[in-house]
């Protein structure tokens, strides 16, 4: 793989209260993983930081995450360079502490 891929994340409350919910880096992840559920990459492996970040959504209120991605895996020290992954399918996740994303597919060739 070359270049950057780009990942959003949305996470809307659909409920019909407001509710108080952390949207700090630790509390959101996107994790890649193959089709057997082995983690390849997550957000949380070396995180820029940890913040708590709480704010109050009302009913409709959308946050956003994006993040870019060059395709590596996670490194095995934080800082290090690591290998891309190799061509093939994988899975991926978005999760904001209790809430998860259904599963989209990328595919590297």
């Amino acid at each position: 793989m070359s270049g950057v891929l780009t990942i959003n994340s949305t996470f809307t409350n659909t409920s019909t209260s407001a509710c108080l919910r952390d949207i700090g880096a630790t509390a959101n992840e996107i994790l890649v993983q193959t089709p057997t559920g082995a983690i390849k990459w997550s957000t949380d492996r070396c995180p820029a930081n940890s913040k708590v970040n709480l704010v109050t959504m009302n009913p409709r209120d959308v946050y956003r995450v994006t993040i870019s991605w060059e395709g590596n895996r996670n490194p095995a020290k934080c800082g290090e360079v690591a290998p891309h992954l190799p061509a093939g399918d994988y899975t991926v996740i978005s999760r904001n502490s209790g809430a998860q994303s259904e599963p989209a597919t990328i595919t590297f060739r």
